[in-house]
């Protein structure tokens, strides 16, 4: 059974029902550590989003407007990962110990990244729900873990709640 799980959060709905998924598991399976990851955006990531292809000194304020959106984006992170370990020790788990991982880059390769160097054995994500099609052409977070995982991985439905699927057994059956 699975004794390192590592649950990747962003803060949607779908990553909230994978914590409550990967807790419950974790608790069920007795694992020995139930890690947290979230990955928030680098100094360059930021830049592009403000229209630049490099950070860098564009008009007097910009270095300051980047260095406060750096911070407050590291304390959005590491809030949501306490949040994430509150909810994990609500939902029943209390034995093991949870590890909060807070990442920046790329979102793939930075979850890739804790996996391997951290030695889980299964990732559990929520879905967005995009459908195949849209997947397909869109690409996702998920579609690209799976693909280069060195590890199990649980993608959580988001329509499993609604259909009322909730128990980590029948979640887990789901991934394979």
């Amino acid at each position: 059974m699975f004794k390192r799980i590592l649950v990747a959060l962003d803060g949607s709905d779908h990553a909230w029902e994978a914590l409550a998924r990967g807790a419950r598991l974790a608790r069920a399976a007795g694992a020995e550590r139930l890690g947290l990851v979230h990955v928030r955006p680098s100094l360059s990531t930021l830049a592009y989003a403000y229209g630049f292809d490099v950070a860098g000194p564009v008009y007097p304020n910009f270095a300051d407007r980047m260095a406060e959106d750096l911070r407050r984006v590291e304390e959005h992170s590491l809030e949501l990962l306490r949040r994430g370990e509150e909810a994990a020790r609500e939902a029943g788990l209390v034995d093991a110990p949870i590890v909060l991982h807070a990442e920046e880059g790329p979102v793939v390769r930075r979850i890739l990244d804790v996996v391997r160097r951290e030695g889980y054995d299964l990732l559990v994500v929520g879905s967005r729900g995009m459908g195949r099609a849209a997947g397909l052409l869109l690409g996702s977070v998920s579609q690209s873990l799976v693909a280069n995982l060195p590890c199990s991985v649980l993608i959580v439905d988001s329509d499993a709640r609604e259909a009322g699927a909730s128990e980590p057994e029948a979640a887990a059956g789901q991934a394979g």
